[in-house]
């Protein structure tokens, strides 16, 4: 059985995370639950012969890898049409899943906050995702960034642009807006909602840093905004 209007799917590949962010809307981290083949492979075929996009999601997806390399290889096998894509933390990136990113074309999109102190006290662990960062870069592959907006980082946005700039390998930013569930109820008001007044204008402040950084840096020589991978 396959339903014919599937083209975009996301397989939650756990629920276990190695972060706590303070505003996980999906408390990940807190239960060690992960996908297992047959339940990622039913999901997958019920797309028939669709051309899809299949993001691997969580939790932190990485913590289970070695699913992702088997569906790999089952979609290959059975010459599925597919576009991989997949949201970590980038905590986890050595060379070895840096090479098999690669290897299997998979669109990256790396989690960071804001300056080191910001997404430190969000998430933690930043030296190890700007790490992953420059892993990724090493191997030729480009990222996207996404960040989660909230009132602890709202007016740092245009701080952001000049790190994605800093790395050198960001395709992008991608912004979402916090979510009132989950890690947030527990950190009781620790984490809020940014004011859509505070995200109108850090948004202009963030999109003319971004045009004053492309400038020189095209100046430089330098690529900005590619997408490769």
């Amino acid at each position: 059985m396959a339903f014919g209007n599937i083209r975009f799917l996301v397989l939650w590949l756990t629920r276990d995370c190695n972060l706590r962010c303070r505003y996980c809307y999906a408390d990940a981290g807190k239960h060690k639950e992960y996908m297992n083949f047959e339940v990622a492979k039913r999901a997958i075929d019920l797309c028939g012969e669709n051309c899809i996009k299949l993001q691997f999601a969580g939790g932190e997806p990485i913590l289970n890898f070695k699913l992702v390399e088997r569906l790999y290889d089952y979609i290959k096998s059975n010459n599925i049409s597919a576009i991989l894509q997949m949201q970590a933390n980038g905590t986890l990136i050595d060379y070895e899943i840096a090479r098999h990113i690669k290897k299997m074309n998979i669109a990256m999109g790396v989690s960071f906050d804001g300056p080191i102190e910001i997404s430190e006290y969000l998430r933690g662990n930043s030296k190890d995702v700007l790490r992953g960062m420059s892993i990724l870069k090493e191997e030729g592959i480009m990222a996207n960034i996404n960040c989660v907006v909230t009132d602890r980082n709202i007016e740092y946005l245009d701080k952001l642009v000049d790190i994605a700039y800093y790395l050198g390998n960001v395709g992008g930013i991608g912004l979402d807006l916090l979510r009132l569930t989950g890690r947030v109820i527990d950190t009781k008001s620790e984490v809020m909602e940014a004011s859509p007044l505070d995200i109108k204008s850090s948004l202009e402040k963030a999109y003319l840093r971004n045009k004053k950084n492309r400038k020189h840096f095209r100046k430089k020589g330098y690529h900005t905004g590619d997408r490769r991978s």
